[in-house]
């Protein structure tokens, strides 16, 4: 559940601009039908009420629509029903801070105002279409959720993701096979080009000493030239770096780079060329290497326990509000008669 109390994924939808199909020149004006939509501990919620919330959870996103009528009643549309539902849980939780007798300070309000509208507060506001009274009782209402989410959600999920809950994650995660990782290797090829198998052979032999000497690969050709091991017609090139895992590489490479570590070389090696079917030799400089298998326990330890901190949040949200519809006698049928099948709240005229 969000502090905002409207849905992620209907925010997460209309970052897309082209979802809002905005006519910038619009002299639209949305028209409210307004009415009581529920009723939820003798306090009811009307449409006006929805309206605003949600107008503070729009500003929050985009503002840089705030002036967009169009925008606006694309938002509410998408939005009214999930944010309905969400405003009738938040009345509950709401009711019971009421009975906890939890209070917030003008002080927090204020910072929060700040954190939500920037330090332009009033300007900002007016852009939003929220009085300073209205900013102030909605941020004071927010505040109060958290902190009785944090109470009565978090902290239970909290004490209920053990360390053991946390190593038996970790013990299925790796039985799963998608989660075995490849071998990723990063290398580059040497390519020693000569007009004779021989030739080309002893150059390849010459350039991997000099290599295990600490010699760097684009200075074998010039060290191999003065010391006439590579011929006035032979070449070595140096490729760029390929990155592939061990499913991408072929057999004869694989084998190749199999027992190096990052910094070494092969043995030279001879190959057909592609390009005119002769033979090269060549050798692999291993760049980088990810070794394969399962992630450790150490890498996959924080990432497992938030997933299954966000799981165990999830699930005391829920008690907690079945909880708090039991305790204040809310039943769904009720919520429903309150809305006819045919009711549209806002029209854009």
């Amino acid at each position: 559940m969000s502090t905002l109390f409207i849905s992620f994924s209907t925010l997460q939808a209309l970052k897309n601009e082209s979802i809002f199909n905005i006519n910038r020149q619009s002299e639209h004006k949305i028209l409210i039908n307004n009415r009581i939509l529920a009723r939820v501990n003798a306090k009811p919620i009307s449409t006006y009420d929805l309206m605003k919330k949600m107008d503070l959870a729009f500003f929050r996103q985009y503002p840089e629509y705030a002036s967009s009528v169009e925008a606006r009643y694309q938002f509410y549309e998408l939005s009214w029903k999930p944010a309905l539902n969400e405003m009738i849980d938040k009345e509950l939780i709401l009711a019971d801070a009421e009975e906890s007798k939890i209070d917030v300070s003008s002080g927090d309000i204020r910072q929060e105002i700040e954190l939500a509208f920037g330090p332009n507060i009033i300007v900002n506001l007016d852009k939003a279409g929220i009085s300073f009274d209205e900013a102030t009782k909605m941020m004071r209402e927010e505040i109060l959720i958290r902190r009785l989410l944090g109470g009565r959600v978090h902290a239970k999920a909290l004490r209920c993701v053990t360390p053991r809950k946390v190593k038996l994650a970790y013990e299925m995660f790796i039985e799963n096979p998608a989660n075995v990782r490849r071998t990723e290797w990063s290398y580059r090829v040497i390519t020693i080009n000569e007009r004779t198998l021989q030739r080309g052979q002893k150059a390849a032999e010459a350039a991997y000493q000099l290599l295990m000497k600490g010699v760097a690969p684009d200075e074998l050709a010039s060290q191999l030239k003065q010391n006439n091991i590579l011929g006035r017609k032979g070449k070595i090139t140096l490729s760029k770096v390929m990155k592939h895992h061990d499913k991408e590489i072929s057999q004869k490479y694989l084998e190749i780079l199999a027992p190096l570590d990052q910094g070494m070389y092969s043995q030279p090696f001879a190959v057909k060329s592609r390009a005119n079917n002769a033979t090269v030799h060549r050798i692999l400089s291993v760049e980088g290497k990810i070794a394969g298998g399962v992630p450790s326990y150490q890498e996959m330890e924080a990432i497992l326990k938030e997933k299954l901190l966000d799981e165990e949040i999830d699930q005391q949200t829920d008690l907690y509000l079945i909880k708090l519809r039991e305790h204040y006698h809310i039943r769904q049928p009720d919520l429903d008669a309150f809305l006819p099948d045919d009711y549209h709240p806002f029209t854009l005229s």
